[in-house]
């Protein structure tokens, strides 16, 4: 979670301000940004959120923080009302 902290002080955060943003004690921001704890998904979405970036960009499972926003696939109309097989 090192990359919590990185943003965080790239945007000139305190620990408190970040966890009253996300809406947890500054206690719990230090515990994640020393490893000692990990947010569970609805923080850890609410972290990703405010600072736009991605949930594996937080996770250290990506290098690029940057979020894909590709539009929502469409699909055509003629294809709308087939059954879909699972």
């Amino acid at each position: 979670m090192n990359n919590i902290r990185a943003l965080r002080k790239q945007r000139q955060l305190s620990m408190k301000e970040l966890g009253q943003i996300v809406g947890v004690a500054e206690s719990t921001i230090s515990l994640y940004e020393n490893e000692k704890r990990e947010p569970d998904l609805a923080t850890l979405s609410r972290i990703a959120d405010y600072f736009n970036v991605t949930v594996d960009y937080l996770l250290g499972r990506s290098s690029d923080p940057e979020r894909d926003e590709k539009p929502p696939l469409r699909i055509p109309d003629e294809y709308k009302d087939l059954p879909i097989a699972f």
